[in-house]
């Protein structure tokens, strides 16, 4: 395990460098794409990414963390896909995932999504149907919404957000009125 955190290191330190950070984190990207939303169609078949986690998670990616929290018998709530994996894979029975962006890459999922037991907390409508797509069924999946502290919100009745909406629903009333383009 400790030569895969080496390497992790050499890589995020190369990426200062000309010749290999360029390539190197395009290899990322590429890693981490989401497929496009549209078709919706079956996302659940494995992929390079989440066979690759899977083998990282059985040599031991998380087994300390595993270990610490395995003296209690509490419920796992994370916001890193892979130790909500890795405690399901290790036998937890409650295992809850917040996701915290707007979409979700397929490696955020178990490998056999029908077989494991992590509960997703999803942010938005889209996250909820990508996970579906991803194999995750309807009773896992959490519609919970971004939580937002109450300083961008105003007050417990939203004024600031209210007023937000207004300002923002006038000006575009005003351009769609004047045949301006509203994107």
């Amino acid at each position: 395990m400790e030569t895969i955190i080496e390497c992790i290191r050499v890589f995020f330190k190369s990426q200062g460098h000309p010749v290999i950070g360029p390539p190197f984190f395009s290899m990322l990207d590429s890693l981490m794409r989401i497929p496009s939303f549209y078709p919706m169609r079956n996302l659940s078949s494995s992929t390079f990414q989440v066979n690759l986690l899977e083998s990282l998670i059985e040599k031991g990616l998380g087994k300390g963390m595993l270990e610490k929290i395995s003296t209690k018998n509490l419920p796992v709530i994370t916001s890193f896909y892979a130790s909500a994996i890795a405690a399901d894979k290790k036998g937890f029975n409650k295992v809850y995932c917040i996701i915290c962006d707007a979409d979700i890459n397929r490696v955020g999922v178990a490998k056999d999504p029908w077989e494991s037991r992590v509960e997703y907390f999803a942010p938005c409508g889209k996250v909820a149907q990508r996970l579906r797509a991803y194999g995750v069924s309807d009773e896992r999946i959490h519609l919970t919404g971004f939580p937002l502290p109450l300083e961008l919100l105003g007050d417990e009745d939203l004024s600031v957000l209210k007023r937000i909406w207004r300002r923002d629903s006038f000006i575009l009333i005003q351009k769609e009125n004047s045949g301006q383009d509203t994107e």
